[in-house]
């Protein structure tokens, strides 16, 4: 009695006969290049990868400082504010969006004025600053002529220092910005240390 296994092995056997024999007779009913192609299967598979943005940004500097003579109107006639050459940040932005990126600027709470520990303030304004007669700071993103007063965190404003988007479309490396401060105070304006902090923001397109 035939074993589960030599019942296989015999079945087997008896196929690869009966095969031969085909072929030794020449009838091809069934040729084996079809049996070759049938067991041949091909899938495609795609490999998705996404690359997220990054962006860093640098400042020049932690803090811009000068000192002012109150109620001097002596500008410095090349940046148009006194002692502005002090008085500057130069930004650098890299990001590998191909798209660019938007660097903003706004004051880093809902009080924008230069202020002693003791309470004496100066405002900002939109305007160029001088002593007696345009006290107040302002800003000024450099190649513009524009003085500008930094809006406050809360306002949903700020300050478009760039957009920028390189031509042909690629990766940015190392993209400087320069913005200007300017401050003036009038004869009458107390005696002090005066602070305030901006924020700048870089945002990839």
């Amino acid at each position: 009695m035939q074993t589960e296994r030599s019942m296989k092995m015999s079945k087997i056997k008896n196929l690869a006969l009966a095969l031969g024999t085909v072929a030794a007779l020449g009838v091809a009913i069934l040729p084996l290049t079809a049996y070759a192609d049938n067991d041949d299967a091909s899938k495609t598979l795609d490999v998705n990868v996404n690359v997220n943005s990054i962006i860093s940004m640098s400042l020049s500097a932690n803090s811009a400082s000068t000192t002012i003579l109150p109620g001097n109107d002596n500008l410095d006639t090349a940046q148009g504010a006194t002692d502005i050459a002090d008085m500057s940040t130069t930004i650098t932005v890299s990001t590998n969006s191909p798209d660019g990126y938007v660097l903003t600027l706004t004051d880093s709470d809902d009080n924008a004025n230069l202020q002693t520990t003791g309470g004496a303030t100066i405002a900002p304004i939109s305007s160029q600053p001088a002593g007696s007669s345009n006290p107040g700071w302002a800003v000024l993103i450099n190649g513009q002529s524009t003085w500008r007063a930094v809006p406050t965190q809360s306002s949903g404003n700020s300050i478009t220092v760039k957009n920028y988007t390189p031509s042909p479309k690629a990766v940015t490396n190392n993209d400087t910005s320069k913005v200007y401060y300017g401050v003036g105070a009038s004869s009458d304006q107390a005696t002090g240390h005066y602070l305030d902090t901006v924020t700048y923001t870089a945002t990839a397109s």
